[in-house]
């Protein structure tokens, strides 16, 4: 372990609504980290199942964990996760959804990774599971972490960062006010962020190309509907252009959501 990152204040936001499925599971995986110094934030978003009472069963049994209830129902992940960021003064914040699983040492190599080169947001790989009982993602650490730098120009055909993955200095969510709460936004709205981080040209983003997290395909999942989220996609790309951070002509910008929008139609209806 990394001396000189072991004891920088790590602070995770888990949104979640109806998650008493995995939520346990999820946490479980947190509370693991060979990195100590973390907090866990769970908040609800008027969930009518049993997450609270599973998320308080841990509280009370881990003083790191707290469970908040979001100030209003949000309808979707980004309100939570924005209000879950406003309470802390740890210097990194990460996020993780509420039915994914993170590798034991996740923090301990991406903390240590991003002091030793002074990053201020980075990601990893990640590992799509539908069946626990065939998935050990602690088999998939390997001695070395190849990186890659993230670019906007690189994440404009896909979104590669994967949520449960990122880390990233707290000031910076707070100077770039979070993840957008639009309800046109819903399921892309990290992309929208992802995109603002890398476009203020002052923050250097790296993706780790270790898989530290453990991505759970579910069928009912927000981002699993591939029509609607190419039509989301176009909406950040639209968004941004017009915001005048993608450098584009506007004729190049035409063409290129043109033949992007075919690219994912295509992949739709390939049933891929």
């Amino acid at each position: 372990m990394n001396e000189a990152s072991s004891s920088i204040a790590v602070h995770i936001v888990i949104p979640v609504y109806n998650g008493a499925a995995f939520i346990e599971k999820t946490i479980s995986s947190i509370r693991a980290q060979t990195h100590k110094n973390l907090s866990i934030c769970v908040v609800d978003d008027w969930s009518d199942d049993s997450t609270p009472e599973i998320v308080l069963d841990i509280c009370r049994n881990d003083s790191r964990v707290r469970y908040h209830r979001a100030p209003r129902k949000f309808g979707g992940p980004a309100g939570p996760r924005n209000y879950g960021t406003t309470l802390t003064d740890a210097i990194y914040v990460a996020f993780c959804d509420a039915d994914d699983i993170w590798h034991p040492m996740k923090l301990e190599i991406q903390i240590g990774i991003m002091h030793e080169r002074s990053l201020g947001f980075s990601c990893t790989a990640v590992r799509k599971f539908s069946d626990e009982s065939e998935f050990d993602l602690a088999s998939s650490l390997s001695g070395l972490h190849e990186s890659t730098l993230l670019n906007t120009v690189g994440m404009l055909g896909r979104n590669s960062v994967a949520t449960s993955s990122v880390v990233l200095l707290s000031e910076i969510a707070r100077e770039l006010n979070g993840f957008d709460e639009s309800s046109e936004l819903v399921a892309v709205e990290d992309y929208d962020f992802w995109l603002r981080i890398l476009d203020d040209g002052k923050t250097v983003g790296m993706k780790i190309e270790t898989e530290l997290v453990g991505y759970r395909l579910v069928s009912t999942s927000l981002s699993s509907k591939k029509a609607k989220q190419v039509k989301r996609v176009f909406l950040v790309h639209k968004l941004h252009f017009e915001r005048g951070r993608l450098k584009m002509g506007s004729a190049f910008f035409s063409v290129f959501s043109l033949s992007l929008f075919a690219f994912f139609w295509l992949l739709n209806k390939s049933g891929r």
